[in-house]
């Protein structure tokens, strides 16, 4: 994965690597103790102001091909109800192909922004029996509590979701990043969650930046060995047997522009029309 970031995503590749390819001496990788992401997204109606070309279901697809394999994860969708959309397990495969499946279901109809029943839902203990010293909430909203018509009854559950459920579980180890999809967002309630737990806020009212801001709170919540891109390519150790490379276009570049392609050390091109059985 390259270091630094540039504009749209253009193309995930993950490639199984037959040993030896690409090989360059060092110790084995120590990865960190998996986590458990829990994705939390709002479907409420007011969304289809702050989100009026549904960014959220490619963001959500983005997530679930970069979540490594044996974290855990699952993805809850809210609005005046909350709804698990997809199950909370460990990342395999099968579990990604039901997340990118599932996530043509997120759209902007709900009744009701039931923020708090949607982070109590997704923090029950039965996931990690009340431990969540790895756990990392991401949440995609606009931030506007919103339960009732009387304007006082969202602000008192504004301050119970602050002063009561997040603070319970801030106190367990969780982490969170809520992540805005407008200015118009209520930010500082946002800001707050993000605060208080240690996490990051960001606010993404583009393609572009949601990709980033996605991307910025999963490798907070899922660190991950990263490689630099040094003159044009990059090498990978001997002992990986799988690796994702994430490729942004230049602010100015389309695909009609510039052409895309990975070339193997043996000289192999990769590229959307033109890959072989190990790349994904």
């Amino acid at each position: 994965m390259t270091s630094r970031w540039f504009g749209l995503v253009a193309i995930c590749f993950v490639l199984s690597l037959p040993a030896g390819l690409n090989a360059q001496e060092s110790d084995d990788v120590q990865l960190p103790e998996q986590s458990d992401v829990r994705i939390i997204v709002d479907i409420s109606g007011s969304m289809k102001d702050t989100d009026p070309d549904n960014l959220r279901q490619p963001a959500v697809r983005l997530l679930a091909r970069l979540l490594p394999e044996g974290a855990s994860a699952g993805v809850w969708t809210f609005g005046q109800y909350v709804n698990m959309l997809v199950p909370h397990r460990e990342v395999t495969n099968a579990w990604r192909e039901i997340a990118i499946q599932r996530s043509a279901q997120i759209n902007s109809v709900a009744l009701r922004t039931n923020l708090g029943a949607a982070i109590e839902t997704a923090s029950d203990d039965y996931f990690t029996d009340g431990d969540l010293s790895r756990t990392h909430f991401i949440l995609l909203t606009d931030g506007k509590v919103d339960i009732s018509d009387d304007p006082a009854k969202n602000t008192a559950e504004e301050t119970r979701i602050l002063d009561t459920i997040v603070a319970d579980l801030i106190e367990r180890g969780a982490t969170f990043h809520p992540v805005a999809l407008s200015e118009a967002a209520d930010t500082d309630f946002l800001k707050a969650l993000a605060t208080d737990s240690g996490g990051r806020f960001q606010v993404a009212d583009t393609a572009d930046a949601l990709n980033l801001a996605f991307l910025q709170a999963l490798n907070t919540a899922v660190p991950q060995e990263q490689i630099p891109i040094e003159g044009n390519g990059f090498t990978v150790d001997e002992g990986v047997r799988e690796f994702t490379a994430l490729i942004f276009w230049g602010e100015s570049e389309t695909s009609a522009t510039r052409e895309l392609a990975l070339v193997r050390p043996d000289d192999r091109v990769v590229n959307l029309s033109e890959f072989p059985d190990n790349v994904r």
